[in-house]
């Protein structure tokens, strides 16, 4: 299992780091920038340099992507129910996410902020969970049809 984890993460950070980008590029439309701004201002100030912030929001997105990829195997632990892995799951991604935001500045650095950068991130990991599950939940209806068909068929 734990080559199983590295092996994600080492695939995960490229897709946090594209995440990340992409973050960038929606925050510069949201703000009505004509330019691209690889991340915020105030990341640029506390960094120092353009350059400095971007290597540091960078970084955290790959850390971002390779925790959550890497987290993933929890969903095999097939002895834990999925609850326990959805929450598991859930405080492990929050536990990168709020941080790398913060950091980052997507998020206002006030209480408020984070309370709402966290409502946003539940929101979204249950929406992506429900869909997950619904979809899922739909393709063993389909198995469990298909296997009452084939052994309707062959009691024929």
């Amino acid at each position: 299992m734990k080559k199983q984890v590295f092996l994600r993460a080492a695939l995960g950070a490229p897709l946090g780091i594209a995440l990340g980008t992409l973050i960038a590029l929606f925050g510069s439309f949201v703000a009505g920038l004509q330019v691209y701004l690889p991340c915020h201002p105030d990341l640029v100030q506390a960094a120092g340099s353009e350059l400095a912030a971007t290597a540091w929001q960078t970084l955290l997105c790959a850390l971002l992507g390779a925790v959550f990829a890497g987290g993933s195997v929890i969903w095999q632990v097939e002895r834990w129910g999925l609850t326990r892995q959805t929450l598991l799951y859930f405080l492990l991604g929050a536990a990168v996410m709020l941080p790398t935001a913060y950091v980052c500045r997507w998020m206002p650095h006030s209480l408020g902020g984070v309370l709402q950068y966290l409502a946003i991130f539940a929101a979204i990991f249950a929406g992506i969970w429900l869909c997950l599950y619904l979809t899922a939940l739909h393709s063993v209806r389909q198995l469990n049809h298909a296997a009452k068909k084939t052994s309707h068929d062959h009691d024929l």
